[in-house]
């Protein structure tokens, strides 16, 4: 049997009945705000059904939406229920359920039936997750632990000369690894002082969220390791440098280890016309200013102009380092011409062109590897084919 709602009909006895059930629960639960007419307003209450906005709620939703500290500004009210749904409600109510502040005499309400379903199948799968990880962890123990046994084990089979042996492989790999570690150093000084110098604008914060900053400073951390693995590496400087790149990049533990990159606090422009030393990346990784503005060459898919077969190392090669989607189309372009600074694009054949999908839009990182690759004696149509989102051809 339905419940029939307050205005259409149902009885002024079974109105009386639902309007002190739910005087009842909002006094245990203290819901001042709640306020239910007694049985002598009850024509008063009918008469103005299209004020309290009646939609028509059953005890069970009304009471749910109480107790789940939610009650809706307009709560409908229903007559009583069928004395068959009374006996089920009351069936599934459980004691232990109810609130501290409810006393034993109000009703217990409890969740449905699919709420409670999506609540336990919640803990379920977090409890699994939480199992699954700590027998990983100790399976992770237990082959560490055995690998170490076993090490120990074959330790004591070996003669005094097998063992020298061993020790000096050990030693002889750690020497490389330093060695290698060493030259990388040097390698990446050195290119701080001579290289081709390529800078990332990172003043576009007013233009991201943080989602984008935070593909951003990936990109970042892209550059650096292209360009320390590098035979032959650029110069690298992060210019407008400020606080809020600072916080994102704690999240990256080693870059202030970072060889050969300037941390710039300063714009680009400021950075690379100034003559006075303001890096702040550390002895070496210093930035060379230029002679003149035109120098500095901002790169940007709008620019007419398209860059030589070669890098000029004289010039300033500028990436705007922003994340938009698409959303903000010729902002880089903008900059380079408010700040006077040249423009251009890297060049690609028609042949390369009708094979990228989608924009000709690349990311930072992306332009970097095109022009780390030019640097070390590639043309252009080889590194934009080698970082092209290339369709794929049969």
């Amino acid at each position: 049997m339905s419940p029939v709602p307050v205005g259409l009909g149902g009885g002024g006895g079974a109105l009386s009945t639902s309007l002190s059930v739910l005087r009842g629960v909002a006094s245990s639960l203290s819901f001042s705000h709640l306020r239910i007419p007694g049985p002598d307003r009850s024509s008063s209450l009918l008469g103005r059904s299209s004020s309290l906005n009646l939609l028509g709620f059953s005890h069970t939703s009304l009471l749910r939406r109480l107790v789940m500290g939610s009650p809706p500004a307009e709560a409908g009210v229903e007559a009583a229920a069928s004395p068959e749904k009374s006996g089920a409600a009351a069936r599934d109510c459980k004691p232990d359920e109810a609130g501290d502040g409810a006393s034993a005499d109000a009703p217990v309400v409890t969740l449905s039936k699919s709420a409670r379903k999506k609540m336990e199948k919640r803990e379920r799968i977090a409890q699994e997750r939480k199992e699954k990880k700590a027998a990983s962890k100790e399976q992770k123990r237990k082959e560490s632990a055995q690998k170490k046994e076993e090490a120990y084990k074959l330790w004591d089979t070996l003669t005094e000369e097998e063992r020298e042996e061993r020790m000096a492989r050990k030693r002889a790999n750690i020497d490389a690894m330093r060695g290698s570690r060493d030259a990388k150093r040097a390698r990446l000084d050195e290119a701080a002082k001579t290289a081709v110098r390529v800078c990332v604008d990172l003043d576009f914060l007013n233009f991201m969220g943080e989602k984008e900053v935070n593909s951003i400073k990936t990109q970042l951390g892209y550059v650096y390791a292209s360009n320390s693995k590098a035979t032959h590496p650029l110069s690298v400087t992060f210019a407008s440098y400020t606080e809020d790149y600072e916080k994102a990049l704690r999240t990256v533990e080693s870059w202030r280890n970072w060889r050969g990159v300037c941390f710039e606090p300063r714009s680009y422009v400021d950075a690379f016309t100034d003559t006075t030393d303001g890096g702040a990346g550390g002895d070496v990784a210093r930035v060379r200013p230029v002679s003149n503005r035109t120098d500095i060459v901002y790169l940007t898919a709008d620019a007419e102009e398209e860059l030589g077969p070669t890098l000029d190392p004289t010039k300033v090669y500028v990436i705007g380092g922003i994340v938009d989607h698409n959303q903000h189309k010729g902002l880089c372009h903008s900059r380079a011409q408010r700040d006077g600074v040249s423009c251009a694009r890297i060049p690609i054949d028609a042949a390369v062109q009708a094979r990228i999908k989608g924009s000709h839009i690349f990311t930072v990182n992306h332009v970097f590897d095109m022009l780390l690759g030019v640097n070390g004696g590639s043309s252009w149509s080889a590194v934009v084919e080698q970082n092209a989102n290339l369709r794929t051809t049969e």
